[in-house]
């Protein structure tokens, strides 16, 4: 290729190029912008122009020097070379045009023939993937794809400082791939250094000082709720063991236990203690009161465990509960250990119970008994002991 023939197409756009750069230039010199001050609104024109001359302006000004003027007065054809590299100023500062500038620039540049010896007044980096891709018959100097990702390749671990050398690709394929690595961990970078930079703006007393609040609370929340479900796990693993001792045992010792077990609440519901009066009459009068008994082991057994953190709230809706630790407010009174609440829990219609809503005072443990599950043992024990029915019943006058 003839540096020659492609030195008309350069100079024909050479002029277009350097008025376009001379009318941006002044045209940042002259442009206003408005600036708010006690007087009102003032346009300036100086913020402009600081900013232009703080950033790329020198270099600006020597890209409208005439290198092909400097170039035939030197000799040779070097300011011709320079003279094509004005071109490139047209391309925009970004990866996709950096990549482009690149690709130009392999192609501009010619080595010259200084008598039989070839110099490269340039470095020829395409060389290097060209003589690679020669090994399989492929000519990357005549293939603008080929060309454009080397090119792209090269911007991509420049911009990113990944460094030379670090990676070597030997084909197309594995320059799309280091490519696609290469802008991967640049991103991840950016947005690591652009997470610090924030945390290093925000580094005042105020905000590390919210920061360690934030950190403690945290930490005092995982350790309550560990506790709590650590405490909540180890009653649950203790009501089931108990269940399980108590199914072990024979029917008539699941009765005695469970009476002894449950004797202190049962007597403080108010159709329960009537229940046990009733089998205490039964007793004198010799009548076998067994599957009487069975009836309280079956309620025993029904009955569940629960915990509430403190300051925790609950309601009691056909539910009654026995608190067997700690103290909770009920409404306007305070209930300690043994205290019963929800006794019209047999009620179905729920407009007509009357709401209790407990509030753990301190960290309390409660076992609970649900309308369903008693409903089940009095239609269980219908035939042997009809008469816990009917005191329910006649307790809360239901036919």
């Amino acid at each position: 290729m003839e540096l020659t023939q492609k030195a008309p197409l350069c100079s024909s756009g050479e002029k277009g190029i350097d008025l376009e750069s001379i009318e941006a230039e002044c045209r940042q010199f002259c442009t206003t912008y408005s600036k708010k001050t006690v007087r009102g609104t003032i346009w300036e024109t100086k913020v402009s122009a600081i900013s232009q001359q703080r950033s790329w302006f020198v270099l600006d000004v020597m890209s409208l020097f005439p290198f092909d003027l400097i170039g035939l007065m030197i000799g040779g054809s070097g300011g011709n070379n320079f003279a094509e590299l004005k071109s490139i100023k047209a391309r925009a500062p970004s990866a996709g045009g950096q990549s482009g500038l690149w690709a130009m620039t392999l192609q501009l540049v010619e080595p010259e023939i200084l008598g039989s010896k070839k110099e490269h007044r340039f470095p020829r980096w395409i060389n290097d993937i060209e003589s690679s891709d020669l090994e399989f018959g492929i000519e990357s100097s005549k293939s603008p794809l080929r060309i454009y990702v080397a090119a792209f390749y090269f911007c991509a671990y420049t911009m990113t400082s990944v460094g030379y050398g670090d990676i070597g690709p030997k084909n197309i394929l594995e320059r799309l791939v280091c490519c696609g690595i290469i802008l991967s961990a640049g991103l991840c970078w950016a947005y690591i250094l652009g997470e610090v930079c924030g945390i290093v703006a925000d580094m005042t007393s105020e905000s590390q000082e919210f920061r360690k609040r934030m950190y403690h609370l945290n930490c005092m929340m995982k350790m309550q709720e560990a506790f709590y479900q650590h405490v909540l796990q180890e009653l649950q693993g203790r009501m089931t063991e108990e269940g399980t001792l108590l199914r072990d045992m024979s029917p008539q010792l699941q009765s005695e236990v469970s009476t002894v077990l449950n004797l202190t609440w049962i007597q403080k519901v108010t159709f329960f203690s009537q229940f046990l009066n009733f089998l205490e009459l039964q007793e004198t009068r010799g009548v076998h009161v067994v599957p009487y008994k069975a009836c309280i082991a079956d309620i025993a057994k029904a009955l569940k465990a629960s915990a509430f953190a403190q300051r925790e709230s609950f309601d009691n809706v056909q539910v009654l509960y026995i608190l067997s630790k700690g103290l909770v407010a009920l409404d306007s009174r305070v209930g300690y250990n043994g205290a019963v609440w929800g006794e019209d829990f047999v009620l179905s219609d729920t407009s007509l119970i009357r709401p209790v809503a407990g509030y753990a005072l301190t960290y309390i443990e409660v076992l609970y008994l649900t309308r369903d599950a008693l409903m089940e043992v009095i239609e269980r024990r219908k035939a042997s002991c009809p008469q816990l029915g009917r005191i329910v019943r006649q307790h809360f006058g239901l036919l």
